[in-house]
C-alpha cells in the first residue's frame, strides 16, 4: 500500500490552454507549477500557481482545482513517433517552444462539471481596488478566463507522470459520490485556503468562484464548528509562524515589563559565583545579596536611577516582609525543609544520578541506532524511487517500441498484401504450356512407339529369314545322300 506522499506530483513548468465547445483553444499566456496532492484514503487536489513580480511585490496566485468539481481526468502522450489515432493540438508546436523545445508533451484534460469552476485565490491583502495599474491585476483578468472555464488541458514533459500516480487520481474522482459527510468536512478542510501563503491564508475571488457540489459554504476562514485536526490532517502549505527565541535576562526589558521580572533579571546577574544558593526557606539571604531597586540598573539611565526615593524604597522592603512574613506564616511546617538534602542522603542521591546517566547514555545509544537505521531507511528508498524511475522510462521506452514494432507489423502485411496482388498478376499474364506438353509428350510417345516397331519388325524378318535358310541348308544335307 502507498503512502500519500507517494502518490503526490509537481511539475515545475506548465502550459495551460482552454477549451470551450464552439470556441478555438485559447492558449494562457502564463507559466505555471502545477501541484497536486493526494491523501488516503482517496482524496487529491490540484493546484495551478503563478508568481507575479511587479515594482511593489512578489505575489503568487493560486488556480485550485477540487476534486468533487471534476467530471472526468484524461491523459494523452503527443510525441514525433506517436501512431495514435488522436490528432494532435492546433497550438502542440508553440507549446513545445515553451517547453524548452520538448518533443513528447503529456497532456491532463480536465472536464468539470456543469456549473462548476475552478477557484482562482489571491492573498488577504491584496488590495484590488487601488492598484488597477498593477501585473498582479493583470494576471488576473488573464486567468478569470481559465478560471471560468469547463474544459481545459495542461501540458508538461511526458515522463514525469507515473501510470501509477494517474491511476490513483482517476480512482479518487471515481469516488467522489461515495464520499460520508465525514469525509466531505475532511475534505473541506484540505481546500480551505485558510492554509495558503505560509498559514497567511487566501481569498478566493468571488465573482469567478465555481459552485461545485460540495462547497456551497466557504472554507476560507476557520470556524467554531471546524474540528481542531483539520489544520494538520493534511499539511498542504501551511507553516507555522517564526517565534523568536526568547531575550535574554540581563536584556533591557521593554517599556510596561512587570517589576517582579525586572528584579530576578537583576538578580541573576548580580549573583555571581561567590554565593551558594539560597535555602528554599531562607529568604532574607536572597535580600542580603542584591535589592532590585538599588544601585544602578543595567539598562537604565541617570535621570532613570534618580528617580527612585528613599519612600520606593521603603515600600518596596515593606512588600516584600509582610509578602514573606504572611508566606511563612501559612506554610506548613514540613515545607520550610531545605532544598538540598542532608549529608547522610548524598550517597543516595549520587546513584540515582548514576542511574538516570547511564538511563540518558542507553537512551542516546538507541537513538543513534534509530538515526542509522533511519539513514539506512533513507538510503534505500533514493534507491528504490531511482530504481522505479529507471523502470518506468523502461516502461515507456517499451510503449515506443512496441507502438513502432506494430507499426512496422502493419507495413509488412501491407507489402506481403502487394506481393501477392503482384503474384496474381504474373499468373494471370503467363501462358498455359500444360496442353502444349500433353501434346509434345504424346507426339513423342508415338514417334517412339514407331521407330521402335519398324525396327523390331526388321530385326524379327532378318532372325526369321536367317533361321528359315539355316533349316533349309539343314534339310537339304540331311537329304543328300551318304
Amino acid at each position: 500500500m502507498s503512502s500519500g506522499n507517494d502518490l503526490n506530483f509537481d511539475a515545475p513548468d506548465v502550459v495551460v490552454v482552454r477549451e470551450e465547445s464552439g470556441r478555438p483553444p485559447e492558449l494562457i499566456d502564463q507559466q505555471f507549477q502545477l501541484c497536486v496532492r493526494y491523501s488516503s484514503p482517496a482524496f487529491v487536489l490540484f493546484r495551478l500557481s503563478h508568481s507575479v513580480n511587479s515594482a511593489s511585490t512578489n505575489t503568487t496566485v493560486y488556480l485550485q482545482i477540487r476534486v468533487d468539481c471534476i467530471q472526468s481526468l484524461e491523459k494523452t502522450t503527443f510525441d514525433n513517433a506517436s501512431t495514435t489515432n488522436t490528432p494532435s493540438p492546433p497550438h502542440i508546436e508553440t507549446i513545445r517552444q515553451r517547453l524548452n523545445g520538448i518533443r513528447s508533451v503529456t497532456r491532463l484534460q480536465f472536464q468539470l462539471h456543469r456549473g462548476s469552476h475552478a477557484q482562482l485565490i489571491v492573498p488577504l491583502d491584496l488590495p484590488m481596488g487601488k492598484v488597477s495599474g498593477d501585473s498582479v491585476l493583470d494576471t488576473c483578468v488573464s486567468l478569470k478566463s481559465l478560471a471560468a472555464a469547463s474544459l481545459f488541458s495542461l501540458y508538461f514533459r511526458h515522463d514525469i507522470l507515473s501510470k501509477k500516480k494517474f491511476g490513483a487520481y482517476k480512482r479518487a474522482i471515481e469516488r467522489v459520490p461515495c464520499w460520508t459527510d465525514t469525509e466531505k468536512q475532511h475534505y473541506e478542510c484540505i481546500v480551505d485556503v485558510g492554509r495558503l501563503y505560509h498559514g497567511a491564508g487566501g481569498k478566493v475571488l468571488k465573482h469567478i468562484e465555481g459552485s461545485c457540489p460540495s462547497a456551497r459554504e466557504s472554507c476560507t476562514s476557520p470556524t467554531p464548528a471546524t474540528p481542531p485536526s483539520c489544520g494538520s490532517t493534511v499539511p498542504f502549505d501551511s507553516e507555522p509562524h517564526h517565534r523568536g527565541s526568547p531575550p535574554p535576562y540581563d536584556e533591557c526589558p521593554s517599556e510596561g515589563q512587570s517589576p517582579k521580572s525586572t528584579s530576578a533579571a537583576l538578580f541573576v546577574k548580580n549573583l555571581g559565583d561567590d554565593h551558594d544558593p539560597p535555602e528554599y526557606g531562607c529568604t532574607e539571604q536572597l535580600h542580603d545579596v542584591t535589592d532590585p531597586a538599588e544601585g544602578d540598573l543595567p539598562c537604565s539611565n541617570k535621570d532613570d536611577t534618580t528617580s527612585y526615593t528613599p519612600k520606593r524604597k521603603r515600600s518596596f522592603a515593606s512588600k516584600r516582609t509582610i509578602r514573606r512574613s504572611s508566606t511563612e506564616a501559612l506554610r506548613p511546617e514540613k515545607l520550610q525543609r531545605q532544598l538540598f538534602p542532608d549529608s547522610g542522603d548524598w550517597g543516595q542521591v549520587m546513584r540515582m544520578l548514576e542511574q538516570q546517566q547511564q538511563q540518558l547514555e542507553q537512551q542516546q545509544r538507541q537513538i543513534d541506532q534509530l538515526q542509522q537505521i533511519l539513514g539506512q531507511s533513507q538510503r534505500q528508498n533514493v534507491a528504490l524511487q531511482r530504481r522505479c524511475d529507471e523502470l518506468e522510462t523502461r516502461c515507456f521506452d517499451l510503449e515506443h517500441r512496441q507502438d513502432d514494432i506494430v507499426g512496422n507489423i502493419d507495413n509488412l502485411d501491407v507489402e506481403v498484401d502487394e506481393l501477392q496482388a503482384r503474384c496474381d498478376t504474373l499468373e494471370k499474364q503467363m501462358p498455359d504450356v500444360r496442353d502444349d506438353l500433353e501434346d509434345q509428350k504424346e507426339q513423342i510417345l508415338e514417334e517412339f512407339k514407331k521407330n521402335i516397331g519398324d525396327s523390331m519388325e526388321d530385326a524379327i524378318a532378318k532372325c526369321v529369314d536367317s533361321e528359315v535358310n539355316q533349316l533349309k541348308r539343314n534339310i537339304c544335307e540331311a537329304l543328300q545322300p551318304i
